[in-house]
């Protein structure tokens, strides 16, 4: 499901797609798609319905349901960004392109398999032979910001952009593009934040890190092979780890198992 806008609720499944009016509780439209709707997105606060199908982007308006792209090859993955005024769509083949929902205006952007976005922003973050790059959708142009990573990830709130190299990760700001602070822990595979952005979780092969949003501090360390997901918790330091049947719930100073 998706807020559409403020008092309603977007809620698809396969092929079917329901307005639910919160203030009433009761769905006020279903609009049937044409194909299955694998990333739905509400652009708000413009009342607009985007939603992505194996090889096709629509966009709903009034009820009504249009085409306003088309790609020969699979769509691999799509996302909103610049305040919902454009939508990154990457296709099987790594090519990614960037749609502006206003002009129907297609920009390819490359071939590149690590890109990230924000609603908030009208930036694209990308990882070019090994070099952080950026794409502003103000001057349609590209950039390198001469830092050698591996790969990246942005905070839910679009504010802070983490930088994963061998040997350490670093915190760009995305207002300034500049490196604001530095965490030293090695070999870094992925980030994973919680819902609400207030806390992330660095993976290791072997290990994972709970870090203090505010500091940047270690909260908790643990062994990551014996789980086979990670779910951080809000406004806490420490995460749900899932194994097969068993839930294990830990903080600072708490750990029970479920």
């Amino acid at each position: 499901f998706e807020p559409f806008p403020y008092d309603k609720l977007v809620l698809y499944k396969s092929r079917k797609i329901d307005i639910f009016n919160l203030k009433t509780s009761f769905i006020e439209n279903t609009i049937y798609a044409r194909n299955t709707a694998y990333n739905l997105f509400a652009l708000n606060p413009y009342k607009k319905l985007i939603y992505q199908s194996d090889t096709d982007i629509f966009l709903i308006e009034n009820n009504t349901l249009y085409k306003i792209a088309h790609s020969d090859i699979k769509i691999d993955t799509s996302f909103t960004f610049n305040s919902g005024k454009d939508i990154l769509y990457r296709i099987k083949n790594g090519m990614n392109r960037i749609l502006t929902t206003s002009s129907m205006k297609i920009t390819k952007l490359g071939y590149y398999d690590n890109v990230v976005g924000s609603p908030y922003l009208h930036k694209l973050y990308f990882v070019d032979h090994g070099i952080l790059s950026v794409y502003d959708m103000k001057n349609g142009k590209k950039k390198q910001l001469d830092i050698k990573c591996s790969r990246i990830t942005l905070s839910p709130a679009g504010n802070r952009l983490y930088v994963i190299s061998k040997d350490q990760i670093r915190l760009i700001s995305t207002y300034t593009n500049k490196v604001v602070k530095r965490i030293p822990i090695s070999n870094v595979k992925n980030i994973i934040f919680a819902k609400d952005g207030y806390q992330s979780i660095l993976l290791k092969k072997d290990s994972l890190y709970v870090i203090d949003p505010i500091t940047d501090f270690i909260k908790l360390k643990d062994s990551y092979t014996r789980y086979n997901r990670i779910i951080p918790l809000n406004a806490k330091f420490g995460y749900i780890g899932v194994k097969g049947h068993t839930l294990l719930i830990k903080t600072e100073n708490y750990s029970k198992k479920i």
